[in-house]
């Protein structure tokens, strides 16, 4: 028995070392040695949806023209009107497609839209020399819109904006009643939906553009499918057995999410999916004590994800978040186990988690936590022996 206190150390120094190497082969790069016993413990995983639960890659599939009926790209020849509907999208997009051994360069929405410009033989390139663009307002997470305006062959200017259904100022008064029909309809096939539309002004409208984009005239929707990794359903039951609970953590609308959740094993009967609006409307006392219950929340903000550790944790949850982005920092330190995307991560994201991923692949999570749980039991026979 005198000798456990001496070896003890160097055995629990070992076993960590070795879990460490054997997760880096399975592509979980641990940053913090003493995060292979936490991760072991964990039982919840609040994890993003795209590209960690999803592929990320995303494809147009359909499209609603202003007014119209909704068509599917593969099947359909394009208007005049359709025609300037993609190249109106194309102009408010940052991405571009690149020789067929190079990788695309661009988020992945974006690309979807450059694809669908190539599947119908349409440049971006050709529309910006026809319209340049003088200003941009980027995309981000709280607005949920991103906009692009541009100078016209006759000398005016058009504003062009893309994003969510309910964050753009449609002039037309049965747009709302309209699109969102057909935007249910999308979201019910697990399409995240688009929408975009365009504001005309005589002069140059100055700095204070974007805020003047108040009467948007409607495009239309496009539905973009985001397929789920052919490995994460496996991996969520297996999550399941093991006790851990899964939550989807996504920016997408409410219906989008619910139904890529059903799909892939996360809600099932009985559970409950929210917004981040309702998450707003709940004190903290009232999220903790509906924690469990829940286990999607669409249309969130990196500021959500702190909440949703510390609603877990008052119940004596073991929490890991996964998290890619500048403002997902706070939320990965706050967990017990902060994890973040080595492809789409920002070096931010990962100098805050204790574990990053290079193949930003969810079932990757459940390796490390089955080999965490090793660790842990080689620790224990250790000391009982």
């Amino acid at each position: 028995m005198a000798a456990v206190p001496e070896t003890l150390p160097v055995i629990v120094t070992l076993s960590l070392a070795h879990g460490v190497q054997k997760m880096a082969k399975r592509h979980a790069i641990i940053r913090q040695v003493t995060a292979v016993e936490t991760i072991g413990n964990v039982n919840v995983i609040a994890s993003d949806k795209t590209g960690t639960l999803t592929q990320n890659r995303m494809t147009v599939t359909h499209f609603w023209p202003y007014g119209k009926e909704i068509h599917k790209v593969a099947k359909t020849k394009l208007s005049a009107n359709d025609t300037r509907f993609f190249k109106y999208l194309g102009l408010a997009t940052n991405a571009h497609l690149t020789a067929a051994d190079e990788p695309d360069i661009g988020d992945a929405t974006e690309l979807a839209i450059v694809r669908l410009l190539d599947h119908y033989d349409l440049s971006r390139t050709e529309a910006e020399q026809t319209y340049p663009r003088v200003a941009e307002a980027p995309f981000s997470s709280d607005k949920k819109t991103m906009a692009t305006l541009h100078r016209t062959p006759d000398g005016h200017y058009l504003a062009i904006i893309k994003g969510a259904v309910d964050r753009i100022n449609f002039a037309p008064e049965n747009w709302e009643q309209t699109a969102t029909a057909i935007h249910d309809q999308m979201t019910a096939q697990a399409l995240r939906v688009l929408a975009a539309g365009y504001q005309q002004f005589e002069t140059d409208p100055g700095e204070t553009w974007e805020a003047q984009l108040t009467a948007v005239q409607p495009l239309g929707l496009i539905g973009i499918i985001d397929p789920p990794r052919p490995e994460v359903p496996a991996a969520i039951r297996a999550a399941k057995q093991a006790g851990i609970t899964t939550v989807m953590i996504t920016g997408d609308h409410l219906g989008t999410a619910k139904a890529i959740a059903k799909d892939i094993g996360i809600l099932e009967s009985g559970q409950q999916a929210i917004t981040g609006h309702d998450l707003s409307q709940m004190s903290d006392e009232d999220l903790a004590a509906n924690i469990a219950d829940i286990r999607v929340f669409a249309r969130t903000t990196p500021s959500d994800k702190i909440r949703i550790v510390k609603a877990w944790q008052k119940q004596d949850a073991v929490v890991a978040m996964t998290g890619d982005g500048v403002n997902d920092a706070p939320a990965l330190k706050a967990a017990d186990v902060g994890i973040a995307m080595g492809i789409t991560g920002t070096d931010v994201a990962k100098n805050a988690a204790d574990m990053v991923l290079t193949d930003d692949n969810f079932a990757t999570i459940i390796d490390a936590v089955a080999q965490g749980r090793t660790v842990y039991q080689n620790i224990l026979k250790a000391v009982e022996f």
